[in-house]
């Protein structure tokens, strides 16, 4: 569990620093700064971007002490017909964090018309997106001086919120709400305000 978490830390600060490097993350932080997004929130939930060239995420990995294997039994790496390749690639990358703020997951957009859409690391033993929500080690205190929620749809929502300053806000990890969610979520907060898109979900 400790290398699991180690390796995923190691990667969301690849990533972070990769955003704000102007060689490799310039496309990704002026899509955030057009939709509206200033540095200090993309800092605060440690946003990042994950450029897709071969080998990229595989070499600085490595170098933050993280080897093959892990990278590979975290599932930052998977293994293709023509050799290793990093799951996320060309995508802003959201770290998704449990309530002792360890980095067990990530959510991936892309910031062009490819699909799919949004990606999230795939549930394992450590991380289940039915199970957590996006940004409550973050706003828990909030929620509980508050006793409300705001339960949004998507990463992108929660920190629109939280750059205004409307702190007591949670996400679904994707566009299902379970129960588990529910439960979560009810720990603190004795009123919740559902705030989701009134579109179809996809």
């Amino acid at each position: 569990r400790r290398a699991f978490h180690r390796a995923n830390e190691a990667a969301a600060t690849i990533w972070h620093e990769a955003l704000f490097d102007p060689r490799t993350g310039r496309a990704a932080l002026e899509y955030l700064q057009r939709r509206g997004f200033g540095e200090k929130v993309l800092r605060d939930f440690t946003v990042g971007w994950a450029p897709g060239a071969p080998g990229w995420l595989e070499e600085r990995l490595a170098r933050a002490g993280v080897d093959a294997d892990l990278a590979r039994s975290s599932g930052l790496v998977r293994e293709g017909d023509h050799g290793p390749f990093a799951y996320f690639r060309n995508r802003t990358i959201f770290p998704i964090r449990s309530i002792s703020r360890q980095v067990t997951g990530f959510g991936g957009r892309v910031i062009d018309a490819g699909e799919p859409k949004y990606l999230n690391s795939s549930d394992s033993s450590y991380f289940s997106k039915g199970k957590l929500l996006y940004g409550f080690e973050a706003s828990r205190m909030a929620i509980a001086r508050e006793k409300s929620a705001i339960l949004v749809e998507g990463y992108l929502d929660l920190l629109a919120l939280a750059q205004v300053g409307i702190v007591n806000t949670v996400a679904t990890c994707g566009t299902a709400f379970t129960a588990d969610q529910a439960k979560l979520v009810r720990r603190g907060a004795r009123n919740v305000v559902l705030l989701f898109d009134g579109d179809k979900a996809g």
